[in-house]
C-alpha cells in the first residue's frame, strides 16, 4: 500500500477502528523520531562549527600594521611583515641564536638563516583558513616565546589593535603617589624604611656597575630581577598581602608576586635616577583570544622607564620562569621578550588600566 494513498475512502473503509488507531500512532511515532533525528543533526553541525572556531580563533576585522617591530632592543628583536600568503621575519636574538619558527596551530615551520652576528631571516607561506594564530620562536638555549598574527580575508595580517591607542592614552594619565603611600611599599615597619632604601641603592649600584647609559642600566636591572627573584605561587594561591610585595620582603626572601616584581624594579631604577612608572591592568595568556583582553579580569603589574624621550616597557614577571611553590625555590629560564617590547606587541596581551609613579628617593 502506498502511503500517499492512505486517505482514499475505499482504504479507510477496509480498516477497523483499532487498526486505524494503531496506524495513526505508528505514523505519529515515525514523525517524532524524524524530528528528534533532525534536532540531533543540527546540534552536531553546530558542534563542528564551534570546534572550527575554537581551533583557529574567531578573528575580528582589523586594519593591518605595515610591519610589527617586536622590540627596540637591538640585541633582541624581530621585524615581521606579511604579503598575501607569505610571512617574512628578520631580526636578532643575541647572544642566543634563533633555531626555529613555527606557525601555531599548524605544523608549518621554518629553520631560519642565521649569520655569524646572530642576525636571521626566515619566511613562511601558508593558505590556512581565517583566524588567530601565533608565531612561536625557539632559541638554541631552549627559550621559547610567541607573537600573535591573524589570517583575515585570505591574507596574513599584523593586527592594528584598538588596544594600542587605548594603552597610549593611559600613559598620559600618570598618578603621582604620595610619599607616605610609597613608604608602605618599602617595609611594614616604617622605622626600617631608610635601611631598606640604603640596601636597595647599594644593590642597584652593584647591578649597574658596568652600565654606561640609562638604557644599559634599565636592561641590567631587568635581567637581575628576572634572574634572581622567584614568583611566589604560595602567596598567589593563598591571599596576597601588602607585606608580600614590600621591598623588605623581596630583598630578604627573593620571592614575590607580579606587583612585587614591578615594585623592586621601580625602586632599583629609581635609585639610579631613572624615571619609572608602574602599570596595572588586565592580561591574557597565549591560549586566550585577543578579543577577550578587553574584559579580562586577570590582574597584573609591570613597568615602563622614560629613556631618550620614549617609554621603555618592561615586564620582569613575564620574562622569568623562576618559581616558589610548596616552600621550594625552582630555577627557570629567563628571556628578554618583555624588555623594551614595542607598544604594538605588548598591546596584544596587556591592557593598561592604571599608571602611577612612586618616588622612593
Amino acid at each position: 500500500m502506498c502511503v500517499d494513498n492512505y486517505f482514499h475512502s475505499d482504504i479507510i473503509i477496509a480498516y477497523s477502528n483499532d487498526e486505524w488507531g494503531e496506524f495513526l500512532q505508528f505514523m505519529s511515532l515515525k514523525s517524532a523520531v524524524s524530528r528528534v533525528a533532525y534536532f540531533l543533526l543540527c546540534i552536531f553541525i553546530a558542534f563542528l562549527i564551534a570546534i572550527s572556531n575554537v581551533s583557529c580563533g574567531k578573528s575580528d576585522n582589523f586594519n593591518s600594521l605595515p610591519e610589527l617591530i617586536t622590540s627596540y632592543n637591538p640585541q633582541h628583536y624581530a621585524k615581521i611583515t606579511t604579503d598575501g600568503n607569505s610571512i617574512f621575519i628578520e631580526g636578532r636574538f643575541y647572544p642566543s641564536t634563533l633555531s626555529r619558527i613555527q606557525l601555531t596551530p599548524s605544523n608549518l615551520h621554518s629553520d631560519p638563516q642565521v649569520n655569524s652576528n646572530g642576525e636571521f631571516t626566515a619566511a613562511l607561506t601558508s593558505t590556512a583558513r581565517n583566524g588567530e594564530y601565533s608565531l612561536d620562536f625557539t632559541l638554541d638555549n631552549g627559550d621559547t616565546f610567541y607573537y600573535r598574527i591573524f589570517r583575515q580575508n585570505g591574507q596574513w595580517i599584523l593586527p592594528n589593535y584598538s588596544m594600542i591607542e587605548q594603552n597610549r592614552t593611559q600613559l598620559d594619565a600618570i598618578i603621582e603617589i604620595d610619599k607616605d603611600i610609597t613608604a608602605s611599599y618599602i617595609a611594614d615597619d616604617i622605622n626600617s624604611t631608610n635601611n631598606i632604601l640604603d640596601a636597595v641603592e647599594n644593590l642597584s649600584n652593584e647591578i649597574c656597575v658596568d652600565a654606561k647609559t640609562d638604557y644599559e642600566k634599565a636592561l641590567a636591572i631587568s635581567q637581575w630581577v628576572s634572574s634572581n627573584i622567584y614568583y611566589d605561587f604560595d602567596a598567589s594561591e593563598d591571599s596576597v598581602t601588602l607585606s608580600n610585595i614590600t621591598l623588605d620582603n623581596i630583598i630578604s626572601n627573593r620571592r614575590t608576586v607580579c606587583a612585587g616584581f614591578a615594585n623592586i624594579y621601580a625602586a632599583l631604577c629609581n635609585a639610579q635616577g631613572l624615571d619609572v612608572i608602574n602599570i596595572r591592568g588586565g592580561t591574557i595568556q597565549r591560549n586566550i583570544s585577543h578579543s577577550k583582553l578587553e574584559e579580562s579580569s586577570e590582574r597584573h603589574e609591570w613597568n615602563a622607564v622614560w629613556i631618550d624621550e620614549r617609554w621603555v616597557f618592561v615586564d620582569t614577571t613575564w620574562n622569568t620562569q623562576n618559581t616558589y611553590s610548596g616552600g621550594e625555590y625552582r630555577d627557570g629560564s629567563t628571556n628578554l621578550k618583555f624588555f623594551d617590547i614595542s607598544i604594538e606587541a605588548i598591546s596584544a596581551d596587556h591592557r593598561f588600566d592604571l599608571v602611577e609613579r612612586r618616588e622612593y628617593y
